[in-house]
């Protein structure tokens, strides 16, 4: 792009009149060339926009002033880019060669944005030195400042619409570079409370949007107490002890630490204290978006059945048709908010308290599935859900634990096969916005939270200009949420009165689940929570009370019970009825999967894993990490997690692979996870059945010894009733050194989760009197038993637990075959037809439709019929049936089909061999003329030269030799006799005789094929008739 040739009168008008014309018709990629074109013909130069402070004096810059069109394109440059960000000041440089430097004068709890408009061909990028808990984005590189003092840090390379976001307290410095270089920079002036409310109004009019820490009520004078700056950057102790060997003395002896990471050194201390430094830590949290929402939703079919989180930017292009759910959102929060206007004695009474923390809130933007959709109305196939949020992410780290408890699989699995049992009802019902109904202040421990709306609400006109909100009760997106509306439910949970004198009881093993008993101590019904979600398992008038009583308390969706015809969803599960059995799966989300890798029906495959891919070291092959590949391979591991831990046990074990190697090779994870998803598109309808068989509780183990000549693999299941309640994969902890050992781990991990799901059952009064563990070694069992040799001393030490365990009773041991060793789904790969034989012990279910119409040919349905009859021929069937089921090797049909293809080929040789033998049997031997046949067919060696004979007999006594000639010939396949002349003319019965052995002896060496003919000449060329030669073959 060139530079304008014009001056600067023209280069002045030409900026404003463009950028009118962009603010009425906006386009990033305009107002991007607009701004490079004048950055190169140095329009930015001497201008910058917003306040500036030097000294003790703030006040606007000139830019803003002379040129607010101008300003308010570069503020919607940096809004589209990234909405969050907070600056009161901006700055279009593209000659900035700086040095190593930190931006001092800068509000320290704020943030600078860079973002490109001309990206050099070669460097420009940003090194911004690392401190604690910064995220690793690039690469990593050592400076030394102006003093020689080395820091370490990152580059960051520039990206087309991307921005650089910063600390402006940390070292940075721009990287040398080739081409032209144009930046636009937003970035905050600590204006020390100068700045005035007319000052902050005239940014925002403007487009700005002034941090919390800039608000003139944050800086008061006088006997004020100023509240406390939250700063981005992580919590420094005051104090801690130290227990130094030597005495030194930082002031003359400045130190730095490092620790050694694989090759390179991450610095974990100094003893400069400008800043806070700490231990090397990761802290990352993204969110993942679906894109291009509105294409997803008007090409809808049917009604929506997952929810997506839709990208900000997406939703502020058409805020239009979110501002019906913005509205219904500010009126849910009215009662968790108090409005601190400008100028109030509310205002500054919160902004006084020393414990207040100001923090920025954001709207969630999701597009849920709506219960009331209709299939005749497009329209209501979804829902558009907006949320506030208060960004946790910025509050300062609390001293207490913020662990809250909420309902796992486990307890889930283990209800429902209670209520199997006792042909309850369930139903599910969801308290509507449960964290806005959570007071804050019943305690000291609360927070005081001073949030700042989104702007988009002063723009739809739900705000006034610089209002800002004081938290009365919990939001979404506070850290302390979760554990301050746990601990306000259950309150509530133990002051609810049970309907028909039941008793309600908290369970102590897992407290998001609490039993319903009658007076005699008898389990009547069941409830799980799961944050703000009810699962209530009952008979039907007892669940129908219980959620009239959760209603009376709080204000929820209507109770949702599970029929045949209406399935219910919880804890991302998908409940469903059918035959009176209750069965999981997660449909709904495993086609979410699909939409999102783009997965055909075609895309399938048979096994989740090879036994090639199943390898925990790093191989040759694989690529070397990236910071790209390594979060798509984290992502996809746990999009898996998320159905394995739930629903599809058949995936656990692909999933430990895959989770311990998304770091290390994250190539071959996504490679991995690629085909794993290729076969739950081939499986999508498994749902796991939920059945009751007796009380018993078993647990199966196995392990895979040694499978890459390391430490070997576990897996295990806990049944309760028949159902699968319970399962793990892993890697064991230490090396084995045989396969008993192995197993013996496998048992003794089990063992302990089988006791902890023992304890689990008696919250609810469920008593197991029966607890089995059944393994497939016999190795293991008896060294569990307390028997075994010198050898196996230190296993049987390592069982001491288990033999006590076994010998009183508490656990009965007891040899499952392999064939039928659940477990073994856990621990290897495993070929298709083995897979689907152990997914039949685990109760899963293929719940697809039958098909309507055959994917074969006519002539592919004609030749299984003739290799089915092929294999019946050569291969004989037992008679009688077995009135035992019999387990047979598992044999892939892909190599089946290729065995039985060869046996049809086998067979289709010997059908026409045996055809061709019968037809000449019969018209040689048995039909009506089959003697002269016979005769005129001549079809052995034999009669050829019988037929032979016959034709020449007659000229026996004519066809006679010169009694002085004698044969000549050669060996071969080719005879040339020839008469020669002797001079003695003898005809002795001898000499007649060697003749004939003569012509015997050469029959013998030549070719079937020519035998007959040749013997005859032969025999012709010594002189004799056939008559005479046939009975000195007879003597010989």
């Amino acid at each position: 792009m060139r530079k304008l040739q014009l001056s600067r009168e023209e280069l002045s008008e030409y900026a404003k009149d463009r950028s009118k014309a962009l603010l009425d018709n906006w386009s990033y990629e305009e107002a991007e060339r607009l701004v490079k074109e004048l950055a190169l013909s140095d329009f930015f130069d001497d201008v910058k926009f917003g306040v500036y402070r030097h000294g003790g004096v703030v006040g606007p810059l000139s830019g803003q002033t002379d040129y607010p069109e101008v300003t308010q394109v570069l503020s919607k440059m940096i809004q589209e880019v990234t909405p969050e960000a907070t600056y009161t000041a901006m700055w279009v440089t593209k000659t900035s060669k700086l040095g190593i430097h930190k931006d001092v004068n800068n509000d320290e709890a704020t943030e600078n944005f860079v973002l490109p408009i001309a990206i050099p061909s070669q460097g420009g990028g940003l090194w911004v030195e690392l401190a604690r808990g910064d995220k690793v984005q690039g690469e990593l590189c050592e400076r030394e400042d102006e003093r020689g003092r080395r820091r370490y840090g990152q580059l960051l390379p520039l990206q087309p619409r991307e921005h650089v976001r910063l600390n402006p307290r940390r070292a940075h410095e721009v990287q040398p570079w080739k081409g032209e270089r144009v930046v636009l920079i937003a970035y905050t002036p600590q204006c020390m409370g100068k700045l005035s409310a007319n000052m902050i109004m005239d940014l925002e009019s403007h487009g700005f949007q002034p941090p919390l820490t800039q608000m003139p009520e944050y800086f008061m004078s006088g006997d004020d107490v100023r509240a406390k700056l939250v700063s981005i950057a992580p919590h420094q102790r005051d104090e801690s002890e130290r227990d130094w060997k030597e005495p030194r003395d930082f002031e003359e002896d400045p130190w730095e630490m490092f620790i050694e990471v694989d090759i390179e050194l991450v610095k974990v201390g100094t003893s400069e204290v400008d800043g806070p430094e700490g231990g090397p830590m990761v802290a990352k949290v993204e969110v993942s978006y679906t894109y291009n929402i509105e294409e997803i939703l008007q090409e809808l079919k049917a009604p929506l059945e997952v929810t997506h989180t839709v990208s900000p930017k997406e939703a502020f292009a058409c805020i239009e048709k979110w501002r019906d759910a913005i509205t219904k959102e500010m009126s849910s929060v009215e009662v968790a908010i108090q409005r601190l206007r400008v100028g109030t004695e509310e205002r500054r009474s919160w902004l006084r308290d020393p414990r207040a923390q100001r923090l920025p809130m954001k709207l969630v933007f999701t597009v849920k599935p709506n219960p009331k959709a209709d299939v005749n109305k497009p329209e209501t196939f979804y829902r558009r859900k907006a949320r506030l949020v208060i960004c946790g992410n910025f509050a300062e780290a609390e001293a207490q634990s913020l662990y809250t408890e909420s309902a796992p699989s486990e307890a889930v699995r283990a209800s429902l096969v209670v209520a199997t049992r006792n042909a309850w009802w369930v139903g599910v019902l969801d308290i509507v916005t449960a964290f806005i109904r959570t007071p804050l202040g019943e305690s000291s421990d609360d927070p005081v939270i001073v949030a700042t709306p989104p702007r988009i609400l002063q723009e739809l006109g739900l705000i006034t200009s610089q209002e800002l909100w004081a938290l009365v009760r919990a939001l979404y997106g506070l850290r302390q949420s979760p554990m301050l509306w746990a601990r306000y439910r259950d309150r509530r949970m133990q002051s609810m009165v049970a309907p028909h004198n039941l008793v309600m009881s908290r369970g102590r093993t897992i407290t998001s689940w609490w039993s319903i008993k009658d007076q005699s101590g008898s389990l009547v019904a069941i409830i799980l929570i799961y944050v703000d979600d009810y699962l209530i398992l009952g008979p039907k008038e007892v669940l129908q009370d219980l959620a009239a009583m959760v209603q009376e308390e709080w204000e929820t969706s209507d109770l949702s019970i599970l029929t045949e015809d209406n399935e219910v969803k919880f804890l991302g599960m998908e409940l469903s009825l059918k035959n009176g059995e209750i069965r999981l799966g997660q449909r709904g989300y495993v086609e979410e999967l699909m939409r999102a890798y783009d997965m055909k029906d075609t895309d399938v495959s048979k096994i989740p894993l090879n036994k090639d891919e199943a390898v925990y070291e790093v191989l040759s092959t694989d690529a070397a990490p990236t910071p790209e590949m390594t979060h798509k391979a984290q992502q996809m591991t746990g999009e898996l997690l998320w159905l394995s831990q739930r629903s599809r046990p058949d995936l656990s074990y692909a999933c430990c692979i895959l989770s311990s190697l998304t770091t290390r090779a994250p190539s071959r994870v996504i490679s991995m996870a690629y085909k794993i998803l290729k076969y739950v598109n081939k499986t999508r309808d498994y749902l796991l059945r939920v059945a009751w068989k007796g009380g018993q509780l078993a647990l199966y183990p196995d392990a895979a010894f040694a499978p890459a000549s390391s430490r070997s693999q576990s897996g295990w299941v806990i049944y309760y009733g028949g159902t699968p309640i319970l399962w793990r994969s892993s890697r064991q902890p230490t090396t084995a050194l045989s396969t008993a050992e192995a197993e013996l781990t496998a048992i003794l991990e089990g063992s302990v989760a089988l006791l902890g799901v023992e304890a689990m059952l008696l919250d609810i009064a469920e008593s197991v009197d029966d607890k089995v563990v059944g393994s497939d070694s016999m190795s293991a069992l008896c060294i569990s038993s307390g028997t075994g040799s010198w050898r196996t001393r230190h296993l049987r030490i390592k069982a001491a637990w288990l033999q006590e365990a076994i010998s009183g009773g508490q656990l009965r041991a007891e040899h499952v075959p392999g064939l039928r060793q659940p477990a073994d789904l856990l621990t290897k790969a495993l070929p298709s037809q083995r897979l689907r034989d152990l997914l039949r012990l685990w109760m899963m279910m293929d719940e697809a439709p039958p098909l309507t119409s055959s994917t074969t040919t006519e002539s592919g349905n004609k030749a299984m019929v003739a290799m089915l009859c092929c294999m019946l021929m050569i291969t004989s069937a037992s008679a009688t049936a077995e009135t035992q089921p019999i387990h047979t090797i598992s044999v892939d049909w892909d190599t089946a089909a290729i065995v039985m293809g060869l046996l049809m080929i086998a067979g289709v040789v010997a059908t026409y061999e045996f055809l061709k033998w019968l037809g000449s049997a019969v018209i040689f031997e048995y039909s009506p003329g089959a003697s002269a046949r016979k005769l005129r067919v001549p079809t052995t060696i034999n009669n050829s030269v019988d037929l032979y004979k016959q034709e020449k007999i007659n000229k026996a006594s004519e066809n006679t030799v010169p009694a002085n000639c004698e044969i000549i010939y050669t060996t071969g396949e080719s005879i040339n006799p020839s008469i020669k002349p002797t001079n003695s003319y003898c005809e002795s019965r001898s000499s007649a005789d060697r003749r004939v052995d003569r012509a015997f002896h050469w029959r013998s060496h030549v070719s079937i094929s020519a035998t007959n003919e040749i013997f005859l000449m032969v025999v012709e060329t010594q002189g004799l008739t056939p008559t005479d030669a046939i009975a000195r073959l007879k003597r010989k």
